[in-house]
């Protein structure tokens, strides 16, 4: 995590013109070789790619990007990476440091709801934007010293439905947190901490 943080940091850093690849320790620079080869790719797919934010932290009210109608004033918010406008619209990349690309789906989910978000916060037409993940420390299960890179766009505006689904899961175990204990504790997870947490749990109920 204090790895994934400090590339991030770094990058963020580069592009904004605050700092120099050797400005990081060398394990990190393996990494930030990958993100900044990733963009130079990014730039002759995207013509006319230039910056308009990095690690900015953007909320909307849930009901705002949903066709769920809550009275309650429940809010979505998220870092977006990085924001770029290009000559036929915009671009958001979300940097991972994650060690293979098995969690892709998950990642690109997250952007979809992104795009829909940033689309309704600036009033650009959902079409004009266009997201991606940039793997920039791929390393598979054993580690040799190389770090992989990979760039893969988020198509499927389909996947927001999952979003919708989780959510709807969410709100309901806030209408009722008992149904959420009981479905806690019908999971069968072998982390050390939910195993902890179900153990408290189940000398309560």
């Amino acid at each position: 995590l204090d790895y994934g943080n400090e590339v991030h940091s770094a990058l963020q850093k580069i592009v904004q013109v605050q700092a120099k690849l050797e400005d990081f320790p060398t394990d990190q620079q393996k990494s930030i070789k990958n993100g900044l080869s990733a963009l130079k790719e990014l730039e002759k797919k995207f013509p006319g790619l230039k910056i308009v934010s990095a690690e900015k932290y953007e909320k909307v009210p849930i009901k705002s990007i949903t066709t769920y109608n809550q009275k309650d004033n429940l809010i979505f918010g998220g870092f977006l990476d990085l924001v770029f406008k290009h000559n036929d619209g915009f671009l958001i990349i979300d940097w991972k440091t994650d060690k293979d690309d098995k969690k892709a789906s998950v990642h690109k989910r997250q952007l979809t709801v992104y795009k829909k978000m940033y689309s309704k916060l600036y009033n650009i037409p959902a079409e004009k934007i266009t997201t991606c993940i940039v793997f920039v420390a791929l390393r598979g299960s054993i580690n040799i010293g190389k770090f992989d890179s990979k760039i893969e766009f988020s198509t499927r505006d389909s996947v927001f439905a999952t979003f919708e689904e989780h959510l709807q899961h969410v709100l309901e175990w806030k209408k009722d947190p008992k149904k959420f204990i009981k479905e806690l504790l019908e999971q069968e997870d072998q982390e050390l901490l939910h195993q902890i947490i179900k153990e408290k749990l189940s000398k309560k109920t």
